[in-house]
């Protein structure tokens, strides 16, 4: 499994001929400046799939995923009932999008997904566990922290976690990095990694705390660097 960051909440997840891309912000329809530019454009991106965890701009962008249904008719398009309509909204055919709720079980093989809870201001939101090649992979999506967050994504799970995406910018809607590390050393991970920083300037945060937190509390993390595809495998904290 090879894992792409491609800025804020969006990851490429490639494994074999299988491209699934989450959450992926292309555009500049936030009107706010971008830090970095977007890795890929449309024309680049050729997923088999794409998930947006939630109705925010900045993980559905209103943009790009019209473009991508439109260059893509067979690629699925997935999300939670807020997703689904907001990308019916954005006039692409119902028949095409796939509502999925919290606990359900999507296969593209050969990966699988499962929507995970998120605690959000879309009350709709969800993270997803993703599944392929022997690896278990949880992307936190947009989330406030919760005593219960890491007991229910455990609970879904039910196998060690090897790489764990989570958001740490404290701020709209999502938990700093002290509460993403008390998460990721209650999950324990193989590998953690921050996310849903470095983006925009006015909600953007230092991935620092959250690493040495993480090593305080024996959990390997680490972070990506945009538009760079890594394999888990080199990732991952030695057994």
């Amino acid at each position: 499994m090879r894992i792409t960051w491609i800025a804020q909440g969006g990851f490429m997840f490639d494994e074999g001929p299988v491209r699934l891309v989450v959450d992926p912000y292309l555009s500049d329809a936030c009107k706010s400046e971008r830090l970095v530019p977007a890795p890929l454009s449309v024309e680049q991106l050729a997923p088999s799939a794409v998930f947006c965890t939630h109705d925010h701009t900045d993980h559905l962008d209103p943009i790009a995923v019209p473009r991508i249904a439109e260059r893509y008719p067979q690629c699925r398009l997935m999300g939670p009932e807020s997703v689904a309509g907001k990308m019916a909204e954005l006039g692409i055919s119902e028949a095409r999008i796939e509502s999925v709720e919290v606990g359900q079980r999507v296969e593209i093989e050969p990966l699988t997904l499962t929507a995970m809870p998120a605690h959000h201001t879309d009350p709709h939101a969800v993270g997803l566990l993703v599944r392929g090649a022997g690896r278990c992979v949880y992307v936190s999506g947009d989330t406030e922290y919760a005593e219960t967050l890491a007991e229910d994504v455990a609970s879904l799970a039910k196998v060690r976690l090897d790489a764990m995406l989570v958001c740490i910018n404290g701020r709209l809607g999502n938990m700093n990095a002290e509460y993403a590390a008390r998460v990721a050393a209650a999950l324990r991970p193989r590998v953690a990694i921050p996310m849903h920083y470095g983006l925009f300037a006015s909600n953007t945060a230092d991935p620092q705390p959250f690493v040495d937190a993480c090593a305080a509390a024996g959990i390997h993390a680490t972070t990506l660097e945009v538009g760079r595809t890594m394999e888990l495998a080199e990732l991952l904290a030695p057994q």
